[in-house]
């Protein structure tokens, strides 16, 4: 009986054991599975075959979603998601994951942050974009980063249509110290959640600010577009007509010297100087500058008679010259100052639509053609 009692023993230790080697071979096999597709997935990566990489990827994520290789699969899914393929919907996935299954919290921050990235700048859903920010503000950051996070809420706040907030937001960025380099960016969103809420005074005040205090930035974001608008809303007509028309001579100034170097450069009935007058006459009848335009002109039907005969601009030129104030016309262009052209173009549409405006306005004389 003894003996049978120690045989039943034995076979028990040995079915334990063969339970215990047989999950660690299931282990073994299914880890060696998960490696497998891991390195065929980075492999297809290296071939650029980005939809074959993610399905490798997705089934090493689904096999092992804890384990370092899961992490590891599903950060270089959302890399390919988001820099390759540039499908951000399915970055987002993998980023989520990253947030809910990886131990590191660096990783998590990181992963948190495309997440806000891509449901701000890439999907444009502003109510979801202030939550996701709002989380990154309760995860360790620095201040830069801080600031950067508040003023994206305060932003999505405005896209949604929630002035008060927005304005709430934005003003707690604002510092004392008006010049502070920082106050850049929230003091222009202020002041154009003022004009959109109809406080122009308001908005001119903090607009002419800015301008004022940051030269340089507000010239390269054109914040006296916005100045204008606010004097047209108030039906102030030729104080945006005047910023306008500043801006545009500005603008021009910026490279009438470099074509004329460009003209300078050759003799004058060189053949590429024909494109490079036509774009001068052109510029200058924009600016309302007809003296310059007709000496340009003259200088065109002298050596290049033929060529303007043959564009046909000629009517155009007289009626563009005959117009007060100049009704705008684009006969030329110029891919090396296309950008400033096509700048200058808008803003004499603008200040042509505002005279126009002001003529209808009770007591005008209206247009002269």
């Amino acid at each position: 009986m003894k003996k049978m009692m120690r045989a039943l023993k034995i076979v028990k230790s040995l079915n334990k054991i063969g339970v215990l080697l047989f999950v660690a071979l299931f282990i073994q096999a299914c880890t060696s599975s998960v490696e497998l597709d891991f390195k065929r997935g980075q492999k297809a990566f290296d071939k650029q075959e980005y939809e074959q990489a993610l399905s490798y990827f997705d089934k090493v994520i689904s096999r092992s979603k804890e384990s370092d290789y899961g992490i590891q699969a599903a950060k270089l899914a959302a890399n390919i998601a988001f820099f390759n393929i540039k499908e951000f919907k399915k970055a987002l996935k993998y980023y989520k994951y990253i947030v809910i299954n990886s131990q590191v919290q660096s990783e998590q921050i990181e992963a948190q942050k495309k997440i806000a990235e891509i449901v701000f700048n890439h999907l444009s859903d502003y109510k979801q974009s202030i939550t996701e920010y709002t989380r990154l503000l309760n995860l360790p950051h620095s201040e830069e980063e801080g600031r950067k996070y508040k003023f994206t809420v305060a932003k999505a706040y405005f896209f949604t249509s929630n002035f008060y907030q927005a304005k709430v937001e934005v003003e707690s960025l604002i510092d004392k110290k008006i010049e502070d380099p920082r106050n850049f960016d929230p003091l222009l969103l202020k002041a154009n959640i003022l004009l959109t809420t109809k406080k122009v005074d308001e908005a001119i005040e903090i607009f002419e600010k800015v301008i004022k205090h940051f030269p340089e930035k507000s010239v390269k974001d054109r914040v006296v577009l916005s100045l204008a608008v606010c004097h047209e809303e108030k039906k102030q007509f030729a104080e945006a007509i005047d910023i306008l028309n500043k801006e545009m001579n500005s603008s021009f100034e910026e490279i009438e010297q470099e074509i004329r170097r460009d003209i300078n450069s050759r003799s004058l009935n060189d053949p590429k100087n024909y494109n490079s007058l036509s774009l001068l006459l052109n510029l200058y009848l924009l600016i309302g500058n007809k003296k310059e335009a007709e000496n340009i002109r003259t200088t065109i039907r002298q050596f290049f008679v033929n060529e303007f005969n043959k564009s046909g601009v000629g009517p155009l030129i007289d009626i563009a010259m005959k117009s007060s104030p100049p009704q705008p016309i684009r006969f030329a262009d110029d891919s090396l100052h296309a950008a400033t052209f096509d700048y200058i173009y808008y803003l004499a549409e603008r200040v042509y639509q505002l005279h126009q405006r002001k003529a209808l306005m009770p007591g005008a004389r209206g247009l002269r053609k």
